[in-house]
């Protein structure tokens, strides 16, 4: 299996990933984009991230 590509992120960057996650005001596209983002850099994998978003 893939393992999604390996990304480090600031504590800033997570910070704001996730306060995109949890808004209601930040778009769908937005949301599932930050939380793909956010489980690469806890090393899912692609199939892994796949079923968890889908």
């Amino acid at each position: 299996m893939k393992v999604a590509a390996k990304i480090s992120l600031s504590l800033e960057e997570k910070q704001q990933l996730k306060k995109n996650v949890r808004s209601r005001r930040t778009s769908i596209r937005l949301i599932e984009y930050s939380r793909i983002v956010l489980l690469s850099e806890e090393g899912f994998t692609m199939r892994k991230i796949i079923k968890m978003t889908a």
